[in-house]
């Protein structure tokens, strides 16, 4: 992904350890460059995000804890 591919959409949220694995949350489309997560992921799961540029393309972030 490159910026001029922008916006850069948080879609879904993976297991952590699976990233690949069935999605824990579908976060839709996103409007903006910025969004809040409400979350109902318990605290201390391990999550990643898949993201998808405006051509397509997707890429997923490191694991991140919620907290």
């Amino acid at each position: 992904m490159s910026d001029d591919t922008l916006p850069h959409q948080p879609q879904l949220v993976n297991p952590g350890n699976d990233p690949f694995g069935p999605a824990l949350e579908d976060l839709g489309e996103q409007d903006g460059t910025s969004f809040v997560w409400d979350t109902n992921v318990a605290s201390g799961t391990s999550v990643s995000f898949a993201l998808k540029d405006s051509t397509g393309a997707i890429a997923l972030t490191a694991p991140e804890t919620v907290q």
